[in-house]
C-alpha cells in the first residue's frame, strides 16, 4: 500500500482527550472526504515521558491512517479495560483514548457530508470541492 501525499492546507481541529489523570491537546487532520490522515498531540508539559511516547504513537497512527487504515479499524486494535462478560469498556490507554476521537470525528464528518450531500441534491446545489462542511450552501450556477 503507498501512503497518500497531503495538501500543504487541509482541515484540522483540536480537541482536548483525557484518560484517567492525563490530559492532552490533540489535532486531527482531514481528507477532503472527511476522513481523519493525521493525527498530531501537543501538551503544556515538555520533558515528560509520556508526552515523548504519545507524540512517537500519533506519528505511527498517522502514517497508518494515511497508508489506508480507517480510524475505526485502529481503534478497534487497541486494548480495552472491560470487565469479563462485558462487550467493549474504556480504552486501556491514553493513545487508545486518542485513536477512539479519531474514529468518533472521522464518522461525524462523513455523516455531515453525507447529509450536506443530501441536501444539495435536494435542493438542487451543486456540492464542490470547495463547499464548506458547515452548513452554509449556496447554489453554484
Amino acid at each position: 500500500m503507498s501512503r497518500t501525499i497531503l495538501p500543504a492546507r487541509r482541515r484540522c481541529e483540536t480537541a482536548k482527550v483525557t484518560h484517567g489523570n492525563h490530559e492532552l491537546t490533540v489535532s486531527f487532520g482531514f481528507s477532503e472526504a472527511g476522513h481523519v490522515v493525521e493525527v498530531f498531540c501537543a501538551s503544556g508539559k515538555t520533558g515528560v515521558e509520556l508526552t515523548a511516547l504519545v507524540t512517537d504513537a500519533c506519528i505511527l497512527v498517522s502514517l497508518l491512517l494515511q497508508h489506508g487504515v480507517s480510524a475505526e479499524n485502529i481503534a478497534a486494535s487497541m486494548g480495552e479495560n472491560r470487565a469479563e462478560g462485558d462487550a467493549d469498556g474504556p480504552a486501556a490507554s491514553i493513545i487508545g483514548q486518542i485513536v477512539r476521537e479519531a474514529a468518533a470525528l472521522e464518522m461525524a464528518k462523513i455523516t455531515e457530508r453525507s447529509l450536506l450531500t443530501t441536501i444539495c441534491s435536494d435542493s438542487g446545489a451543486l456540492l464542490t470541492q470547495n463547499t464548506p462542511l458547515d452548513g452554509n450552501l449556496t447554489p453554484d450556477p
